[in-house]
């Protein structure tokens, strides 16, 4: 079953699938048992949450996931605002458990995958812009324990924040070397 949640909605549960509505949804401490889907246009706040499935964004505003678990991979493709996914510094998002991959691709904000433990591959192409705070610029990756390959290209600027990623598998386009 899929469950429609509308705007500023905390959810306790959900047994299926979730569908967010229009405008911008806050959902903390919930547990939604299937995937976990964001429409065009809208934002989501995500925090203190088990996710069983899948997160997919598609061309979404702004997301940000906090201390979440989810079960399967995290997709978030041309949003047009901020994308957070985990910093305990500076932006005050406890970092994630994803036992999944992560795929960022084309945003045209700032998106940051920091501090988090992610199980499959890691890829983040074709970030531009600004976030919410001056440092938010392009991509940044950094602190992350990934057991598959990590791979970047196109991002304008990327940065690890000083903070090495641990990788289990290849590392390719600008996430090679230290990165």
């Amino acid at each position: 079953t899929t469950t429609a949640i509308g705007t500023d909605h905390t959810q306790g549960s959900a047994a299926g699938n979730v569908t967010l509505g229009p405008g911008s949804t806050s959902i903390s401490g919930a547990s939604i048992g299937g995937n976990l889907t964001v429409p065009a246009g809208s934002s989501l706040l995500l925090t203190n949450s088990t996710v069983g499935g899948s997160i997919t964004a598609t061309s979404p505003g702004s997301i940000t996931i906090c201390n979440t678990t989810v079960g399967n991979a995290v997709k978030v493709s041309g949003a047009s605002g901020f994308v957070l996914l985990g910093d305990a510094g500076d932006d005050g998002c406890a970092p994630n458990t994803i036992h999944g991959g992560v795929s960022l691709t084309s945003n045209s904000s700032a998106v940051e995958l920091d501090g988090n433990h992610i199980g499959g591959t890691t890829s983040v192409t074709g970030t531009t812009g600004t976030g919410a705070f001056p440092e938010d610029r392009g991509a940044e990756l950094g602190g992350n324990i990934i057991g598959g390959t990590l791979g970047c290209s196109a991002n304008t600027p990327i940065s690890n924040d000083g903070h090495t990623n641990s990788v289990g598998g290849a590392r390719s386009g600008q996430c090679t070397g230290g990165f």
